[in-house]
């Protein structure tokens, strides 16, 4: 059963609700872009400071205790060191 309604609500604006709703979108992506952004932005930081310590020869464990990365991500690391 549909109803379809013939007279508009008192005090309800649909466009308002649209540009509202359009606002919050961008709000929110623009939120979203920001988180995504820090992250990377750390990601990179702690690769950095890896590559810096392997080529220092620093130990491993130490490296990882430092940069915050996974052992897995220092292995990679350390195949695009010794690639180049």
């Amino acid at each position: 059963m549909q109803m379809i309604m013939d007279e508009p609500i008192e005090g309800y604006d649909i466009f308002q609700t649209i540009r509202e709703s359009k606002m919050e979108g961008k709000l929110e992506g623009k939120i979203e872009g920001k988180i995504e952004g820090k992250i990377e932005g750390r990601i990179e930081a702690q690769t950095e400071v890896a590559l810096n310590m392997l080529k220092n020869n620093i130990p491993d464990d130490l490296i990882l205790n430092c940069s915050g990365i996974s052992a897995e991500t220092l292995e990679k690391l350390k195949k695009q060191i010794t690639e180049k």
